[in-house]
């Protein structure tokens, strides 16, 4: 029985690569929780139900578009 990968999870066929992070991604992942400080993680994990670091760094990416624009 061959056992499927759970979401988030790498599968059997799937590879992952290292990128290398630029000084303008560190600056946006520095901007968002500046932009979004008032929603801390402990809210995010208990009210909105967002577990994941990865989850909630992207909602906090979406939010500060949303600013700036």
């Amino acid at each position: 029985m061959v056992n499927a990968a759970l979401p988030g999870e790498i599968g059997d066929s799937e590879t992952t690569g290292v990128l290398r992070e630029t000084f303008a991604c560190r600056r946006w992942v520095g901007l968002c929780p500046a932009l979004t400080w008032w929603m801390s993680s402990l809210l995010l994990g208990s009210i909105g139900r967002i577990k994941r670091e990865d989850v909630r760094q992207a909602w906090r990416e979406k939010l500060a578009i949303n600013f700036i624009i």
